[in-house]
């Protein structure tokens, strides 16, 4: 069989290691030398195994290769230098023939080393893509190819656990430290099943990855699952982005076609238009709607220029994340229907009276989040979640005042109702006393 041999130095692996491999039957088709900064990310044709050095490879190495070789679908091995202690292991992977021989030598202390540096090097590579599994389930995947009970292995397993997450939750991770626990928290995440647009969502991960690996997540991890880098970094909220959107597109669409045809060679070559003063009147403090207005004009338009339009539009600086945002929601949502008739006359005020509509309910709508958002903060570093209460208390007094002024009413108008059918019946009362008496 030829295989691709991981680790070591040229010198070793083609020499010494390649003569002992070429006594039981296996050939080195390709070589990753142990100095391989950046491995290739499939295995070289002609390769029918993959054989790793773990005492001579780093973890980047050893890992790329045993992520090539199950793509593969190929034999993988992890073995030490020492070929007496490589042997067993290559011939249970199936790389060497059961019928060759193994040598009966009798165990020393560097093999027992061996063994043991080999046992914890499996158990690691197994908790970088199960380290939310149980000592004994990851133990029970390492007795397939190491000898000693699961008992036996999950005591080592419990130790490795732990030395990793030292070495995570340290102030200044190593670069291995770094490569391990992405890894480890990337093969976790792929498993999991993670509705991003579930407001929950994001601090619910946070919280379980915190429990499971004992440290904070990193920002390319969430990205990885799906969340957005701004939502990441509590910039805003996707429910927020996609009101504002909501909000922009209400008024794009309420532009006259003249107005957007305008607004559009401004932002293409800075030709004057007179919508320039109610755009910018409009945009103030809304940069989500004017980031949506501004697209939806030119859907090309780069983060630079969007920026520089922005403040010549109301004076300010767009903010960090606004575009990337806005840009991302656009890509979820469809075009409004825009009126590409003529302009009518009342188009202005019909968009002023629009405008104001949409700013008071995106208004309702960014003080709801706000709220929310702050509440989550609070609880999240050991508070309470007062603010939300205080709002929710606000809402739920208006409501009963006007639900009981609303019911004061309508009994006040039905006991008007009664009050007057009552001098009705006493009037035609007297009248008919009064014809009575005249007979």
């Amino acid at each position: 069989m030829q295989v691709l041999v991981v680790g070591g130095e040229h010198a070793f692996v083609h020499g010494t290691f390649a003569s002992k491999l070429e006594g039981v039957g296996v050939n080195i088709g390709s070589h990753w030398d142990w100095t391989m900064r950046r491995p290739p990310q499939a295995i070289p044709k002609g390769c029918r195994g993959v054989v790793v050095l773990h005492d001579m490879v780093g973890h980047h190495l050893s890992n790329a290769a045993k992520d090539a070789a199950s793509a593969a679908g190929i034999p993988f091995a992890l073995v030490p230098r020492k070929f007496s202690a490589a042997l067993p292991v290559l011939k249970k992977a199936g790389i060497v023939s059961d019928a060759v021989a193994v040598a009966d030598e009798p165990m020393d202390a560097t093999d027992a080393d061996a063994t043991d540096s080999e046992l914890r090097s499996w158990v690691t590579l197994v908790l970088e893509s199960a380290f939310a599994s149980s000592d004994e389930e990851v133990a029970a995947r390492v007795a397939d190819v190491m000898p000693g009970g699961v008992s036996s292995i999950a005591t080592t397993v419990a130790q490795v656990r732990s030395e990793m997450r030292a070495s995570w939750s340290t102030a200044h991770r190593t670069a291995d430290a770094e490569r391990s626990f992405t890894a480890a928290v990337t093969a976790w995440a792929n498993e999991l099943r993670v509705d991003t647009d579930d407001p929950l969502s994001l601090s619910q991960v946070r919280a379980m990855i915190r429990t499971v690996f004992g440290v904070a997540v990193p920002d390319a991890v969430l990205t990885g699952i799906g969340f957005q880098l701004w939502e990441v970094r509590g910039a805003f909220s996707r429910e927020r982005i996609r009101s504002g959107v909501a909000a922009g597109d209400q008024m794009y669409a309420g532009l006259s076609p003249e107005d957007r045809a305008g607004l559009a060679k401004w932002l293409e070559d800075g030709t004057q238009h007179d919508i320039l003063t109610a755009a910018a009147k409009n945009m103030r403090g809304r940069p989500v709607e004017a980031v949506t207005i501004l697209l939806r004009c030119v859907p090309d338009l780069s983060l630079t220029a969007a920026n520089k339009a922005y403040i010549k539009l109301t004076g300010v600086n767009l903010g960090p994340f606004y575009y990337d945002a806005v840009k991302w929601m656009l890509g979820r949502t469809t075009a409004p229907v825009v009126d590409p008739g003529p302009v009518a006359s009342t188009a202005s005020d019909d968009l002023k009276g629009e405008v104001a509509e949409v700013a008071r309910e995106n208004a309702h709508e960014r003080a709801i989040l706000d709220a929310f958002e702050a509440a989550v903060e609070a609880v999240a570093n050991g508070g309470t979640a007062d603010v939300m209460l205080r709002m929710v208390n606000a809402v739920a007094a208006e409501r009963v005042e006007k639900r009981e002024l609303e019911a004061a009413d309508a009994e006040l108008r039905a006991a008007e109702e009664l009050f007057k059918a009552a001098q009705e019946k006493a009037r035609i009362t007297r009248e008919r006393i009064a014809r009575m008496r005249a007979q």
